[in-house]
């Protein structure tokens, strides 16, 4: 059902998301070895492709769904961008790491925040989606044969509120 997809690929970007930050602290955490900082660059590189993939998998699903509120197809939609912000800044930062090999995991963690706030709405962002997909299965799930006419967020929560009651 379209309604599980959105709420595992939102949770699978999330998982996505920390793997990615992890990366960026272990390569800062190991300035200084070259070994593995190409390990973990390789690592981030891997992730980054499943994120766009995921993103355009989350994109599509979304297009495709006529009964998704407006607003939240415009933020699924607007995701890219948001991750794009970070890849980019994160990936300039790294290489500014390779050229300057005196640089600290302190002055690199500074120059990355310009591009933190990129990482923080696309994290929110993730968490309504995940949040409306839970929402959409609540309803699927009381209703099995609606086709979800009304929005995440309308009316959802009272019938889960039954369901849990056992009305």
């Amino acid at each position: 059902e379209q309604d599980t997809v959105f709420e595992a690929l939102s949770k699978d970007i999330d998982i996505c998301m920390l793997m990615h930050r992890r990366y960026e602290k272990d390569y800062l955490l190991n300035i200084g070895n070259p070994e593995k900082q190409l390990k973990y660059r390789d690592k981030l590189a891997a992730q980054s492709k499943l994120m766009q993939e995921m993103l355009d998998q989350l994109i599509a699903l979304a297009l495709r769904d006529d009964d998704l509120d407006r607003e939240l197809r415009s933020r699924i939609q607007e995701l890219p961008a948001h991750y794009e912000v970070y890849l980019g800044g994160l990936l300039g930062v790294l290489d500014a790491v390779d050229a300057n090999g005196s640089m600290t995991p302190q002055e690199a963690n500074t120059l990355m925040l310009p591009f933190k706030e990129s990482i923080y709405v696309l994290e929110d962002d993730v968490a309504v989606v995940s949040a409306a997909g839970r929402e959409m299965l609540g309803m699927t799930w009381r209703n099995p044969r609606s086709n979800r006419k009304s929005p995440p967020g309308s009316s959802s929560l009272p019938w889960l509120w039954g369901a849990l009651q056992g009305s």
